[in-house]
């Protein structure tokens, strides 16, 4: 199936901000792309892409004074199929976690830790 898939997003702020954004399909979905991703900014400002260490293209910007827009369209394909799961897969207590994984056990502004133990402690 296809999907059109978009977005305008504006900024506005008083003096320029330098911006990190994850826009983009991930690389892995690249090849289910059947019209061109590009992002586009108004004002005209120059963007450079480089791929993380999670393979997430990341935009590097700077919203200049007085704001931005960045605008995309696309359409991807489909299956509509759910991502593989794994039932049988056993649950490892921390301490027995490997080192190189342990990071992901790490706060972040996308897991609040605070709210999750209050979230815990009552339930």
């Amino acid at each position: 199936m296809l999907i059109r898939a978009g977005y305008d997003i504006a900024f506005t702020c008083e003096q320029p901000v330098p911006m990190l954004a994850h826009l983009s399909v991930h690389a892995s979905r690249n090849k289910d792309l059947r019209t061109p991703q590009r992002l586009f900014t108004t004002p005209g400002v120059p963007i450079y892409d480089y791929v993380d260490s999670f393979g997430n293209i990341c935009t590097r910007l700077a919203i200049p004074a007085g704001g931005l827009t960045l605008s995309c369209g696309f359409v991807i394909e489909d299956d509509f199929q759910p991502d593989p799961v794994a039932p049988e897969a056993l649950q490892s207590s921390i301490e027995a976690l490997p080192d190189d994984v342990m990071l992901y056990l790490l706060a972040s502004r996308y897991c609040e830790t605070d709210r999750l133990s209050v979230a815990r402690q009552t339930g």
